[in-house]
């Protein structure tokens, strides 16, 4: 199989635009989507056996008896015939997907001496197909160069890929969440200064924020996973007794709600996640299991696992996906990191 180089480009609500933002305007751009790895893989080739058409005429016989004897079960998504890029006026048609040294010989040999439509097309000989059935429109434009293929296009994935999803005031939402997680990775007594914001999207609400404890007397205590102890606090669990300068401040100013309001079987669900810097394997998968919905981050980590490393929210074996979106205030959450000494 070869491969080719290629060039790769559930709503906040409406309250956002009641709120002013403050951030500065050089920084309001869209949060890039962290999307599985198919939506940006190279063109991959492979090659297949096709046979020119001699007799135009004969076409509809001949697709009817090759698609019987030949059907195409791992390339569905080309098309079955296409005209000759080299000769206008001829067709080309697939007749074997796999290149296999014995197919003329055995197979075809056989299929010409029990059905005479076959004299209608030519000796098979072999050219480079897309392996793989296009995604994108980036992939099914260089996949179109080498054979028409099938292509439904998902508009949201488009939108996410050209970094379109979000309208102005969502994206000053994203922005003004992030501000308050920057405000609270700031307000940490220890080096360490990373914070975390969890928001109830539907209402504008903060549910928890927390600052990074793990320099204190836990180390697991994260600011991902102390957040999302603080929405089982306000639901009336949590697990931790937060007894740091950090934490005490931060559980006073805490959007609790109303016993019964939260919706839902799990601590976070339908809630968004802000944190300055990308979550860990641990926070990652916590937030699986508390059902997040969403993630914006700012800056990257090398050992993260929503983007760098891993892409935890994306593999098939979780039973629980969310989105992840990151870049948000990037060289403001940068420099929060930088400054440690």
């Amino acid at each position: 199989m070869e491969e080719v180089s290629n060039c790769s480009g559930n709503d906040i609500s409406s309250s956002c635009s009641k709120k002013q933002f403050t951030g500065e305007p050089t920084l309001m751009k869209q949060p890039e989507a962290v999307l599985d790895d198919v939506y940006y893989r190279s063109l991959e080739l492979v090659d297949i056996f096709v046979c020119t058409i001699k007799d135009k005429k004969k076409t509809s016989e001949i697709v009817k008896n090759i698609c019987k004897h030949l059907p195409l079960e791992k390339l569905s998504h080309l098309k079955r015939v296409r005209s000759n890029t080299n000769q206008v006026d001829e067709l080309q048609i697939i007749v074997a997907e796999n290149y296999e040294e014995d197919f003329l010989t055995n197979i075809w040999s056989d299929l010409c001496e029990n059905n005479a439509v076959y004299c209608h097309v030519s000796k098979p000989y072999m050219v480079k197909v897309p392996a793989l059935p296009p995604l994108t429109r980036q992939q099914y434009n260089n996949a179109v160069q080498y054979w028409p293929c099938s292509f439904h296009e998902d508009k949201r994935i488009t939108r996410l890929l050209n970094r379109s999803f979000f309208n102005a005031e969502e994206v000053k939402c994203i922005h003004k969440n992030m501000e308050e997680a920057i405000s609270v990775a700031k307000s940490s007594v220890y080096k360490l200064h990373i914070g975390a914001v969890i928001v109830d999207p539907k209402s504008d609400t903060i549910i928890a924020k927390s600052c990074d404890l793990r320099q204190g007397k836990h180390p697991l205590q994260h600011a991902v996973m102390v957040a999302i102890d603080q929405v089982a606090t306000v639901q009336g669990g949590g697990m931790w007794q937060l007894s740091d300068k950090c934490s005490n401040n931060l559980q006073k100013e805490t959007c609790c709600k109303e016993k019964g309001d939260k919706t839902g079987p799990y601590l976070c669900t339908g809630y968004d996640l802000y944190v300055t810097a990308e979550p860990c394997i641990m926070c990652a998968m916590a937030l699986v299991h508390s059902r997040i919905s969403r993630v914006f981050y700012g800056s990257p980590h090398p050992e993260g696992a929503l983007g760098s490393k891993y892409k935890l929210h994306v593999q098939p074996g979780i039973n629980h996906h969310y989105e992840v979106f990151c870049g948000v205030l990037q060289d403001h959450c940068h420099k929060l990191m930088s400054d440690i000494t």
